[in-house]
């Protein structure tokens, strides 16, 4: 199988999503998202340590979002699926990564 595309009309960087929940979750508070759409707020949420609480309508969207959640709780999947779909040597070479620096130090 093809590597599957989020076919959301509205997703959200996941950077956005996860300086978002940080911002306006108080320690030990749980995000609630009555749209949760491709899944990024419930990911982003589960990134920074918080519960989440999520509710799609429409059915179309639950098995991406299931996937979604999935890779995010699997770094080792997420890496795989990230080199194989971009065909990269490593995930450094995703120009999401790439110039990212840590510290100061660029990995």
């Amino acid at each position: 199988m093809g590597a599957r595309r989020n076919h959301h009309p509205t997703v959200k960087p996941l950077d956005l999503m996860r300086h978002l929940v940080r911002l306006v979750t108080p320690v030990g508070g749980t995000v609630l998202d009555p749209f949760l759409g491709s899944g990024t707020t419930a990911i982003a949420a589960e990134m920074e340590g918080f519960a989440w609480l999520g509710i799609e309508r429409e059915a179309e969207y639950i098995a991406d979002i299931e996937r979604r959640l999935e890779l995010a709780a699997n770094p080792t999947k997420r890496a795989a699926v990230a080199k194989t779909k971009n065909n990269l040597e490593k995930p450094e070479d995703l120009p999401l990564f790439s110039g990212l620096k840590r510290n100061g130090v660029t990995p």
